[in-house]
């Protein structure tokens, strides 16, 4: 008996949402053995960022990262249990430097999430450069969303004319209250 993929679906982005993941999009990739990319994201409020020490903010960033990659994990034990491929890649923060998060960051475009503005830093309309995104790649027949396609750091210099703090203080997005979806 096939799997009716609509409620399976459903039930990977409860899972998500139910653990205080706020973005659950998808994406429709060609990475063999892999169609598609879960990927999730995880903002962090402005006053962690302005008023924490770089030690307490590095602590809490380490913080949203492990619960964003457990909670990856645990999606990945549902794709594996109803008989599909899966395979995390690790949680990216701004300008992590390594395949998987160069990957991330394009799995995330790909599903409607942002885009990767200058200097490297993924930028999400509503939050910002402060987001934190994991992907799940997978061979299970899911619905994708579509890829974004706006580029938002067009017509900014802001990340040019600043250091990596200030420029993600002065960062025009992620200044709103907003939720993505």
């Amino acid at each position: 008996m096939e799997l009716d993929i609509k409620p399976f679906q459903a039930r990977l982005e409860r899972l998500a949402f139910n653990n205080h993941i706020e973005i659950v999009q998808f994406a429709k990739i060609n990475k063999k053995p892999y169609t598609v990319a879960m990927v999730l994201a995880q903002s962090f409020n402005e006053y962690m960022f302005n008023n924490f020490s770089e030690e307490k903010f590095n602590y809490h960033l380490n913080l949203i990262k492990t619960h964003i990659e457990n909670v990856a994990y645990r999606i990945f034990h549902l794709f594996k249990i109803e008989g599909y491929r899966a395979e995390v890649l690790p949680p990216l923060y701004l300008t992590s430097e390594n395949k998987d998060c160069e990957i991330n960051k394009e799995m995330a475009k790909l599903a409607g999430i942002g885009n990767t503005g200058k200097k490297g830093f993924f930028v999400h309309p509503n939050h910002g450069v402060k987001v934190v995104l994991c992907s799940i790649l997978t061979d299970a027949p899911l619905e994708v969303d579509k890829e974004f396609k706006i580029d938002l750091c067009k017509k900014c210099s802001i990340c040019d004319e600043n250091d990596f703090f200030e420029a993600v203080k002065k960062c025009p997005y992620g200044k709103e209250k907003t939720y993505w979806r």
